[in-house]
């Protein structure tokens, strides 16, 4: 029996973000210095994405309440 992997597509939008990653990464390799400070993580990310700091920071909340109702469900199960 043979298992084939089928890899996932990404869309137009999904290899836009993935380009001006590679980009930004080449660009700090290159000056061999980080373009943004290391601590500023939201600019970085809105940077490095071709995104608004706005949206970075949607994206976190909504991460941080994904997490945190993973958590509770995992407590009530577990």
């Amino acid at each position: 029996m043979s298992s084939v992997k089928v890899r996932p597509y990404i869309h137009s939008e999904g290899r836009e973000i993935i380009k001006k990653v590679i980009e930004f990464c080449d660009e700090e390799t290159i000056q061999e210095e980080f373009k943004i400070p290391i601590r500023n993580a939201t600019k970085r990310a809105a940077e490095v994405t071709g995104k608004s700091e706005a949206t970075i920071c949607k994206i976190r909340k909504e991460s941080k309440t994904i997490s945190n109702d993973e958590k509770l469900s995992n407590n009530i199960v577990g």
